[in-house]
């Protein structure tokens, strides 16, 4: 018989029991990632914006939600939870342990978590990003033989790639006019910046 070869061989320790367990957890992610898609299907067929899941109280003036349709909101949410969750939202924290309300801290985080979620998930559903157009391939920069001025080349290319790279990574991840405002900021620094150089000495 054959010694198995530990190496090309599952290990023992992955047993069937938890391949069984990762089975189960993917499921369930899939079933929840599809129920919640079908949640961002019907709120935005029913003209529900993702800007009604920002406070009215916040100061951003984004948010499109009454004070009423925000409650209502967020006691949609909270009708989803365990009825152990929801009976500790409504008890007054005086009345409840140390641990309970370290508990009921961690479900006012989670309605905030899920209103978050669903504000991230609508926008990107009603106002998705633009896509950043792929950024143009730098020239290399031909060699002059001398070693300074070859440096320095390599280091000013460097640069403006690293600025691309910024630039590419606003317009991915931030809101489309906060992007242009960033880029316009930037610009204006390098020039000033540029300014400031010493001219080269020959």
């Amino acid at each position: 018989m054959k010694n198995i070869n530990e190496a090309k061989a599952v290990p023992t320790r992955l047993t069937s029991e938890g391949i069984e367990s990762i089975k189960v957890a993917i499921e369930a992610g899939e079933h929840v990632d599809k129920t919640a898609e079908s949640a961002v299907d019907r709120l935005t067929a029913d003209g529900i914006r993702w800007t009604d899941f920002i406070s009215p109280a916040g100061k951003s003036g984004e948010s499109t939600a009454t004070p009423e349709l925000y409650a209502a909101l967020k006691e949609a949410i909270v009708s989803g939870f365990s009825v152990t969750k929801r009976k500790l939202l409504a008890s007054p924290t005086k009345s409840l342990s140390v641990q309970g309300g370290i508990d009921k801290r961690k479900a006012q985080q989670s309605i905030s978590a899920y209103m978050g979620a669903f504000k991230r998930d609508l926008q990107n559903r009603q106002n998705p990003k633009p896509q950043a157009s792929k950024a143009p391939q730098q020239p290399s920069m031909p060699k002059t033989g001398d070693k300074v001025v070859d440096e320095a080349n390599a280091i000013s290319m460097k640069a403006i790639k690293k600025e691309t790279d910024l630039q590419n990574w606003c317009l991915n991840n931030l809101p489309e006019d906060t992007a242009i405002k960033i880029s316009k900021l930037r610009a204006k620094i390098v020039a000033i910046l540029g300014k400031g150089q010493p001219e080269p000495t020959h």
